[in-house]
């Protein structure tokens, strides 16, 4: 018990020295740096606490990515539903990922909308694991040449990449659905966002309205 003690005291006093300009270790308690707004996460920093005291929670970088460590419920579970901010136009050939403004719900805090200022209407994995996700996009082509050839699609976009996607034919009907639903295994840190691209001519847009777009993933198991 007493080799314990001495351990831990030892320990607590090297933490105490390596973070002796950010970090303050009283008695009963471990404060940590508070910040109004997250700083950048890099390799250098991995490993890094802070306290946002916008958001009243605690983040730790772990080298790509700042993570929210005060998920909401059970650690296995963090999950997201968000909505579409409507009307947008689509980029003729080119990729547009699609903005969200509402959430349905965020457990964990890990779904950053459109007003976010870094890796705005993005899904940051907290954990690695399987993560589910669903989309459903409606679409407007109304005023636009729509040939037999064309295609719409929707994409899972990780870390940049295109991982997941489906594609339709719009064959000259003018307001039509894409969905997609997949699994996804992910590490902590990686960043998954929703996307669209077109190859028809004239005026293309996702369809206005609350629900008309939606986003949502979940955890289904750690690894």
């Amino acid at each position: 018990m007493k080799a314990t003690t001495i351990f831990t005291i030892g320990f607590l006093l090297f933490i105490g020295s390596a973070f002796a300009q950010s970090v303050t270790i009283n008695p009963a308690a471990l404060d940590l740096p508070r910040v109004a707004s997250l700083p950048s996460c890099s390799a250098s920093t991995k490993g890094r606490m802070v306290y946002n005291t916008t958001d009243n929670k605690m983040y730790y970088c772990n080298g790509t990515a700042w993570i929210n460590t005060e998920i909401a419920g059970s650690q296995n579970a963090p999950a997201f539903s968000a909505t579409d901010l409507g009307d947008l136009n689509i980029q003729v050939s080119g990729t547009t990922y699609v903005p969200f403004i509402t959430e349905t719900y965020d457990l964990g805090g890990n779904f950053n909308t459109n007003t976010a200022g870094v890796d705005p209407n993005t899904f940051i994995a907290p954990l690695n694991g399987i993560y589910h996700f669903d989309a459903y996009i409606s679409w407007n082509f109304a005023g636009a040449t729509i040939i037999s050839t064309n295609y719409a699609v929707t994409q899972l976009i990780v870390n940049g990449n295109v991982v997941a996607a489906t594609t339709t034919n719009p064959s000259a009907v003018t307001y039509f659905y894409t969905q997609i639903s997949r699994d996804l295994k992910l590490e902590a840190g990686d960043k998954v966002r929703l996307a669209v691209m077109d190859d028809v001519a004239g005026n293309q847009f996702i369809k206005k309205g609350a629900g008309l777009c939606t986003f949502s993933g979940h955890l289904a198991t750690k690894y």
